[in-house]
C-alpha cells in the first residue's frame, strides 16, 4: 500500500463526516420547518373560524 492510498482514504473518511453532518442539520432542519408550518396552519384555521 502507497502513501498516496493512504491519503485518500483518509479524505473520504473525512468526506463521510461531512456529509453526515450536512444530513443532520438538513432533516433537524426539516423536522423544525415542518413543525412550524403545522403551528401556522392551526393559527390559520382558529382565526379563519373566527372570521
Amino acid at each position: 500500500m502507497t502513501h498516496d492510498d493512504d491519503e485518500n482514504r483518509d479524505k473520504s473518511d473525512e468526506d463521510d463526516e461531512q456529509f453526515e453532518n450536512l444530513w443532520m442539520n438538513w432533516s433537524s432542519r426539516r423536522r423544525c420547518e415542518s413543525a412550524h408550518r403545522k403551528d401556522h396552519l392551526e393559527n390559520f384555521k382558529k382565526k379563519f373560524n373566527k372570521s
